[in-house]
């Protein structure tokens, strides 16, 4: 974890610096002198680098729950409307009928 960490605010470092040297607020001299170019891959790179350690970090917090599809067999009650005038019954949400008859052979 401490090494997640660690790595974690290098390659933050190293991304601010690439976009120092992006803006040309920051340069950065090579071996012989001459300033070293601004490089977009590899300031990409830090990015995606950055972005992979953190969603690692993130897991730790906030652990993955599975998302399985729920079983919820909540059993609602049925809404009978019974019109007077048409002697019609409308039923929301009907009970499915249990046969509860016992087959004997």
């Amino acid at each position: 974890m401490e090494a997640l960490v660690q790595a974690y605010e290098e390659i933050d470092l190293e991304c601010k610096a690439q976009a120092d040297i992006r803006d040309k607020k920051l340069v950065r001299l090579r071996g012989d002198g001459k300033p070293k170019a601004y490089d977009a891959d590899f300031h990409m790179a830090c990015i995606e680098r950055r972005s992979t350690i953190a969603d690692k970090l993130l897991r730790y917090k906030y652990a993955r729950v599975p998302e399985n599809e729920s079983d919820d067999t909540t059993n609602l009650p049925s809404l009978n409307i019974n019109l007077t005038t048409d002697n019609k019954t409308f039923t929301l949400n009907p009970q499915p009928i249990e046969d509860n008859t016992d087959e004997a052979d």
